[in-house]
């Protein structure tokens, strides 16, 4: 007797099958709640991580930029360009606003500043272009996004010898040469404005242009300075990128961009020209 009743005690603490299902399925339920929420911090540390290096990509070109725009000083050489802003061949990514339908456009400007002082002066030029020499790159360009470069060189003793110092803005716009060097990819938008010491808007001088690429949207030269530039960049996320250059048409690019309008990231600097007369 005494066995039998040690044998239905332990028959009775055991589980039922119903008990064990019910068991599995809260666990089950445990393990996928602390998957997502896993899942779902990675995700933003991953999404933290690419606005951190787009954020430092993006600052570290700005700061280049502007610390060689506004070093912009004047040769006191008549006919010879200091400065001019020029849009680019094809423009940047198109924007339709979703609310409105009214469609932005970005610019791709390239620029030229003359700086340097009396002993070596230095041509300074940025514009945006196609990344590498490939299908993918042109169509990509075609869509409107492109990588920023810089282009540089210099000549001494500029006031005895201004035929060389000439040949500073001509060099820019010759097409090719080893002096251009990447900036940072992914640009939809980059954009410089003048404006005067009034803070007036500065548009075409044909006086003062020296034919560039494209379309002169403002020049000087001789001893005429902007007093300010207004400084825009506008860099699409690494990922967004990859994913367009793997479409295989710049018209399916373009259409993918534009429903990821909220992955570009847009740089703006206002830049006091120091040279500028006051």
């Amino acid at each position: 007797m005494h066995l039998r009743s040690i044998h239905r005690r332990c028959r009775a603490a055991g589980f039922t099958v119903l008990e064990m299902l019910v068991a599995v399925t809260i666990l089950v339920f445990i393990i996928f709640g602390l998957w997502a929420m896993f899942n779902q911090t990675q995700r933003a540390f991953r999404a933290g991580a690419t606005q951190v290096d787009v954020l430092e990509g993006g600052r570290a070109a700005m700061e280049i930029v502007t610390r060689e725009l506004e070093q912009l000083t004047t040769s006191h050489l008549a006919t010879f360009t200091n400065f001019y802003v020029a849009t680019n061949s094809g423009s940047g990514l198109v924007v339709t606003n979703i609310v409105d339908s009214t469609v932005f456009n970005n610019q791709l400007n390239e620029v030229f500043v003359l700086t340097g002082d009396t002993r070596k002066w230095k041509g300074v030029g940025y514009f945006v272009d196609y990344a590498n020499s490939n299908v993918v790159d042109f169509n990509l360009r075609s869509a409107g996004v492109g990588s920023l470069y810089r282009w540089s060189t210099n000549v001494t003793t500029l006031s005895t010898s201004p035929a060389s110092a000439g040949n500073l803005v001509a060099a820019f716009n010759a097409p090719g040469g080893p002096r251009f060097q990447r900036v940072i990819d992914g640009v939809v938008a980059f954009q410089v404005k003048a404006y005067n010491s009034g803070g007036i808007l500065i548009t075409n001088d044909a006086e003062y242009a020296y034919p560039p690429k494209g379309t002169i949207a403002a020049a000087r030269s001789t001893d005429e300075l902007p007093a300010w530039l207004e400084l825009e960049l506008a860099v699409l996320e690494p990922e967004v990128l990859a994913r367009a250059r793997a479409l295989p048409t710049s018209a399916l690019m373009q259409n993918y961009l534009q429903t990821e309008v909220a992955r570009i990231h847009v740089f703006r600097q206002k830049i006091s020209i120091r040279n500028a007369p006051r």
